[in-house]
C-alpha cells in the first residue's frame, strides 16, 4: 500500500521530514482527518456511552474514552463495521511505516 506524499507537510517540515507523514487513504476521501475515520453516528454512540454532553467534541470524546478503560470494549462493540475497517487500514499503514523505519535503522547499523 503506497501512501501519497503529503505536500503540506513537505512545505512545513521539508522534504526529508515529510517522508515520515502519511495521509489516510480511506474510501472516497483523499485527505481524511482522524475524526473522519468514524462513520455515521459512531462518535455519538461513544459520547452517549460515556455520558458526555451533546456538544462534546471529538477531542473530549477520545480523551474521555482513553481514560475510561471499562468502557473501551463496549465502545468498540458499538461502532460500525465501516469504522472498524477504517482503523484496521490505519493499523496496516502504521505497521508498514514502523517496519520500514526498522529496516532503515538496521541498514544504518550495518554501515
Amino acid at each position: 500500500m503506497r501512501v501519497e506524499k503529503n505536500t503540506k507537510a513537505s512545505k512545513v517540515f521539508g522534504d526529508y521530514e515529510s517522508q515520515k507523514f502519511d495521509k489516510l487513504p480511506l474510501r472516497e476521501r483523499q485527505n481524511r482527518k482522524m475524526e473522519q475515520m468514524f462513520e455515521n453516528d459512531d462518535l455519538s454512540k461513544i459520547r452517549n456511552l460515556l455520558k458526555l454532553p451533546e456538544d462534546s467534541g471529538y477531542e473530549k470524546i477520545i480523551l474521555t474514552l482513553f481514560h475510561s478503560r471499562g468502557k473501551r470494549i463496549k465502545s468498540i462493540n458499538s461502532i460500525s463495521e465501516d469504522t472498524k475497517s477504517n482503523f484496521k487500514i490505519l493499523d496496516q499503514i502504521i505497521k508498514k511505516r514502523f517496519e520500514a523505519s526498522e529496516k532503515i535503522e538496521s541498514d544504518d547499523d550495518m554501515d
